[in-house]
């Protein structure tokens, strides 16, 4: 028997379950307007632009990295990324 939608653990509840089986003691918090971008992000806290960090994680050769790059608009400055990653 197939389990409904409403019976699998939200995406953040998934994070908050491997944080806590990690021993990493964090708080998720949910907003009631978009966050997707910083200056999004900036807005919902009442903060500036220049002051939210955004985080991006990679696997790369079976490793966790964990990027946060510096942010200029809403896009991040990527391109020092690849040469940080191992080969």
């Amino acid at each position: 028997m197939a389990l409904r939608m409403d019976q699998h653990p939200s995406a953040p509840q998934r994070v908050q379950a491997a944080l806590s089986a990690a021993g990493v003691a964090a708080r998720i918090e949910a907003f009631p307007s978009s966050t997707r971008t910083a200056q999004e992000a900036a807005t919902a806290v009442g903060t500036s632009v220049g002051q939210i960090v955004k985080s991006l994680v990679f696997l790369a050769a079976g490793a966790p990295v964990l990027a946060r790059p510096c942010w200029r608009s809403s896009r991040a400055q990527t391109g020092s990324i690849p040469t940080a990653l191992p080969t």
